[in-house]
């Protein structure tokens, strides 16, 4: 993905950082969207509750956090 990006240097640190945040991600929108399909009385969760949650999650976190954070 970085070498898609054109980017060739980096810190070693960064690939673990990214896996963390992509897995964190993933298990925050499916959390959600399983919370919206039992909302809706559904038992399975459904590509528009995804979609529901991935727009809610970047809401959520679309502005920069402050230093202290």
């Amino acid at each position: 993905m970085l070498q898609e990006m054109g980017i060739t240097n980096y810190e070693p640190k960064l690939i673990p950082m990214v896996l963390d945040f992509m897995h964190q991600y993933t298990t925050d929108v499916l959390e959600e969207a399983k919370l919206y399909s039992i909302h809706a009385g559904r038992k399975q969760v459904e590509l528009e509750d995804i979609k529901l949650a991935c727009q809610n999650w970047a809401e959520e976190h679309s502005t920069m956090p402050s230093k202290d954070v």
